[in-house]
């Protein structure tokens, strides 16, 4: 296998920015990956958080990694809409994975504090997550 992101020398291409990284890591997650997972957190002892209570479960599709808010809307079923934005220079990031479901999401979102290893590598600093919220369609 040969091209962009192709693994070099046994080994997968590491992610170069915050999105990739979340990206990155929220898959290893929702895909049980935990070696994988814990290799993106700043310190060990963060992967004891982990997975979490409320992990949701891929159905259709990886799920789909953001930076922005999510704006909850509506008194019927707390429907939730992730709204795309630009990572701040500095500061936690607001970000959202989108759960693709047979009819509806659910979103996971959150901050993140992202920072190097002394590798040079992005690595997650501190994540937190918000509880997770489910659109019908």
């Amino acid at each position: 296998m040969t091209g962009i992101g192709a693994p070099a020398a046994g080994a997968l291409r590491y992610p170069q920015s915050p999105v990739e990284l979340l990206q990155a890591f929220i898959f290893a997650q929702a895909y049980g990956l935990r070696e994988e997972a814990n290799s993106y957190l700043a310190k060990p002892e963060m992967a004891s958080q982990f997975p979490l209570a409320e992990q949701p479960e891929p159905s259709y599709t990886e799920p789909e990694v953001g930076v922005g808010q999510v704006v909850q809307a509506g008194q019927v079923n707390g429907a939730s809409e992730p709204k795309k934005g630009e990572a701040p220079a500095t500061g936690p990031i607001p970000f959202f994975a989108v759960y693709y479901e047979y009819e509806g999401y659910t979103v996971q979102h959150g901050t993140a504090q992202i920072g190097r290893a002394p590798d040079g590598r992005l690595v997650i600093a501190s994540i937190e997550f918000a509880k997770n919220c489910y659109s019908g369609i």
